[in-house]
């Protein structure tokens, strides 16, 4: 009994918290406008797939992480990494930036991993995310170039800027320092 207090507390301390920020937000507004738009001007079946498609999202984010541990050796129920995934966005609502730290300190702690270990799976998931970005904006870049460079015709102060920052030799002396700093941390955990 003294458990499901315990979890009926944890679980809605953050409905409250929520709640009371909705509350905030929208004390002073016209809660008859606004009923009426929720009434009127929403497709509600555009919203309930677009809330299947982000909870796919987060399973699918969490699965990921499972494949990192696994070849790790190391086997977190994908329950446990799907709730910390939402935990991390839950937090972050609040915090910015904090969700990430509460979410592999969650699950290190959870299933009794070293922090370190958990830690360096959460990175190599952010260097693969930044690589998937950066090919992703170099292909739409090529097969879109007209586009961008009309932008950069009406925008030269852009254009200029942009030029300045990948011409600029510190741009690749740091991207070898980065490198090299990888290798050779690559090198003295292994």
């Amino acid at each position: 009994m003294k458990r499901i207090l315990q979890n009926s507390f944890i679980f809605s301390i953050p409905i409250l918290f929520g709640a009371g920020i909705i509350w905030y937000l929208y004390k002073e507004q016209d809660m008859s406008k606004i009923r009426s738009v929720l009434d009127s001007g929403i497709d509600w079946k555009w919203i309930l797939l677009s809330l299947l498609f982000m909870i796919l999202s987060h399973v699918l984010r969490a699965y990921r992480w499972k494949m990192q541990f696994k070849t790790l050796g190391i086997n977190p129920s994908l329950h446990d990494l799907t709730n910390s995934v939402f935990g991390n966005y839950g937090v972050n609502l609040v915090f910015p930036r904090l969700g990430e730290i509460c979410r592999f300190n969650y699950v290190a702690k959870k299933h009794k991993l070293p922090f370190t270990t958990v830690l360096g799976t959460v990175i190599s998931e952010r260097i693969f995310d930044v690589m998937c970005i950066s090919l992703i904006t170099i292909i739409t870049f090529f097969l879109q170039r007209k586009v961008f460079f009309a932008f950069f015709k009406e925008h030269p102060t852009l254009a200029d800027t942009l030029s300045k920052v990948f011409l600029s030799p510190w741009l690749y002396v740091g991207n070898v320092a980065l490198i090299l700093f990888v290798n050779l941390y690559r090198k003295t955990i292994i």
